[in-house]
């Protein structure tokens, strides 16, 4: 794990309360902890046929609902009643098992799939705990085990968790919440859109 040395940035705190997660990690499989990646909300036509409906493929915009249930038999996450999650096919914004086994499959179709940690958010690495002081994160934030931020490093902002919270230190991992955890996703597809054409260059004058 590479030294964080350098003071946490307030405008990268991120409770695990906020938003989608924001599935920021990643996430689908956030869990009550929201990391990043950020995801958006788009408004979906609804097919009039599965048949017309296009294949998942990298770089279409795909909305499903999913109920993410873990080993111990915990629903971590259910979008059932509330608004789909979006993601681009491709980009890795959710973990790459369920990215792969969900190419192919089109609106209206169902899936369940579960994944080994490897496929999902990894092993747990020890190595990638660290003790830091507590002078490093923003002297007004409330810091609580499973709350994320991005730490600035040498190679560029990196999400980390806060693990245990003592009275000077704090342990801090870049390990996922879900780490070393094996994964059982319930899939809807919603509805999957084709990438935006991008606009032509103007001609040089």
């Amino acid at each position: 794990m590479r030294p964080l040395s350098t003071p946490w940035s307030e405008a990268t705190h991120r409770t695990g309360s906020e938003g989608a997660g924001a599935h920021a990690v990643p996430s689908l499989g956030s869990c009550a902890l929201r990391s990043p990646p950020f995801f958006h909300f788009f408004t979906f036509s609804k097919p009039t046929s599965k048949l017309m409906s296009i294949a998942i493929a990298n770089g279409h915009t795909v909305a499903v609902h999913y109920r993410l249930t873990l080993q111990d038999g915990t629903v971590a996450e259910d979008t059932q009643g509330g608004e789909p999650h979006v993601f681009t096919q491709g980009e890795r914004t959710i973990p790459p098992g369920l990215e792969r086994d969900l190419a192919g499959l089109r609106a209206g179709d169902e899936r369940e799939v579960i994944l080994a940690p490897a496929d999902g958010y990894g092993e747990l690495d020890p190595s990638l705990e660290q003790t830091v002081e507590r002078s490093l994160f923003p002297a007004d934030a409330e810091l609580e085990p499973g709350m994320s931020f991005g730490a600035q490093s040498s190679g560029g902002v990196t999400p980390v968790w806060v693990k245990e919270v003592r009275e000077d230190k704090v342990i801090v991992t870049q390990n996922h919440p879900l780490a070393g955890q094996s994964l059982m996703y319930k899939v809807r597809v919603v509805d999957v859109q084709e990438a935006a054409a991008k606009s032509a260059e103007p001609p040089s004058t």
